[in-house]
């Protein structure tokens, strides 16, 4: 199997991701905390969590562009639900897609212009409280 993005076709082979402990603040004085892998590269961007048939609770992807701009996520190869929220270059909510079906082609945008794109377990965003008074915490840490 192969995986094509923007002109390039990768080997299926799951590509290595560094993580990272991030934080989210949900504008009501609560932090959420999540162990996120993190899609750096046009490859990893591709890959994102396809394959992957169980994510823990407070663990996700997090995407990482160079610039700022509409986002379009698909669930192509992917089984699981997730949640997809776009924040802008400031860490500020753009908008969401909740409960994404898996396998679907249907293109989830981003409202707005996003530079960074956080997927968790489809539901946790209604469970947590995570709406628009949201905000990814910067500068991120990566960890070892």
């Amino acid at each position: 199997m192969l995986v094509w993005s923007g002109g390039h076709v990768w080997a299926a082979e799951r590509p290595d991701f560094e993580h990272a402990i991030i934080e989210l603040d949900r504008g009501d004085g609560v932090i959420l905390t999540f162990d996120v892998e993190l899609a750096v590269t046009p490859r990893q961007q591709a890959y994102g969590l396809m394959h992957v048939a169980n994510l823990p609770a407070a663990a996700g992807m997090l995407f990482i562009f160079k610039g700022e701009r509409q986002r379009s996520f698909w669930m192509k190869n992917t089984l699981i639900p997730l949640d997809i929220l776009f924040f802008d270059r400031g860490g500020g909510f753009v908008s969401a897609a909740q409960n994404a079906v898996p396998h679907s082609l249907e293109s989830r945008l981003s409202a707005g212009p996003a530079r960074y794109v956080l997927e968790i377990n489809g539901g946790l965003m209604e469970k947590l409280g995570i709406g628009e008074a949201t905000r990814l915490i910067l500068p991120l840490q990566s960890t070892p």
